[in-house]
């Protein structure tokens, strides 16, 4: 079974996104944050398989968030959640996840 952790400020999403992904026997959501100060708090403790990480976090930056991610924990597996990436931020989230066009 396959753990995951949602990083989602808005709650109503993060609930929606658990709530599918808990329909799946193969899926055990073990945790929601809302913030990136959340997030690393909770990682300290508990490392998922995935990571579904809303790329705006609030109080950290989200590229930097990846960046530290991969560093510290490089066993985690991310996704990234974002209606619409600007261009920056995708050239440079597909370069911290290794990601080829």
């Amino acid at each position: 079974m396959s753990t995951v952790l949602i990083a989602d400020q808005h709650p109503v999403i993060a609930e929606s996104i658990k709530y599918i992904l808990e329909t799946n026997d193969f899926i055990n959501v073990i945790g929601q944050v809302l913030t990136g100060k959340e997030l690393f708090k909770y990682l300290e403790n508990r490392a998922p398989d995935v990571l579904m990480i809303e790329i705006d976090l609030p109080q950290l930056n989200g590229i930097h968030a990846l960046r530290q991610i991969k560093q510290q924990y490089p066993h985690i597996k991310i996704l990234v959640l974002k209606r619409a990436l600007q261009d920056i931020f995708r050239k440079q989230t597909r370069q911290i996840l290794c990601i080829k066009q």
